[in-house]
């Protein structure tokens, strides 16, 4: 699975700066960095150059129309509803490529350990977006359900009130 970290400015590449620092080699893992003036239709123009650059296929829209197996896509954008993920979102496929929006750290070292391994595409995106929730406390330490289920023996936190 193809692995692309998306954000306005330079946070992508500073959060797969990071995951590398902590992890060691990122395989399939690259990034892109938005201008912030970029609008959407610029950033999917950029973000498709990116994608051609990095899976040989001429035409990413076209994916899904490719007669080869190719490699997933994932796309993970650092802000829900920001013009680069706007963008990226154009060229969701199901079963080739897959956007998530609002990306952390924690997500990204649990894509980077292969703990997603033999997942589809979808199931990684729902993973991940599980786990990165978990990952967000107020000053304890707590496992939510998905660690508890990955035998972090800590007790799950309480419910989240009013998201």
């Amino acid at each position: 699975m193809l692995k692309l970290v998306l954000s306005h400015g330079g946070l992508a590449a500073e959060l797969l700066h990071s995951v590398e620092q902590i992890n060691g080699a990122a395989a399939g893992f690259h990034s892109l960095c938005i201008p912030w003036e970029a609008g959407v239709a610029q950033a999917r123009e950029a973000i498709e150059r990116r994608l051609e650059e990095i899976t040989e296929i001429p035409e990413v829209s076209q994916v899904s129309q490719v007669s080869e197996d190719p490699e997933p896509i994932l796309i993970l954008c650092a802000l829900y509803g920001d013009t680069p993920f706007r963008a990226a979102s154009t060229l969701v496929r199901p079963g080739r490529v897959q956007v998530i929006g609002g990306v952390n750290l924690a997500m990204l070292l649990k894509l980077a350990c292969s703990a997603t391994a033999g997942l589809s595409l979808e199931d990684t995106a729902r993973v991940l977006r599980d786990r990165a929730r978990c990952a967000i406390e107020i000053g304890k330490v707590a496992a939510c359900p998905a660690a508890a289920a990955e035998g972090d023996p800590r007790p799950a936190p309480e419910p989240a009130k009013g998201c």
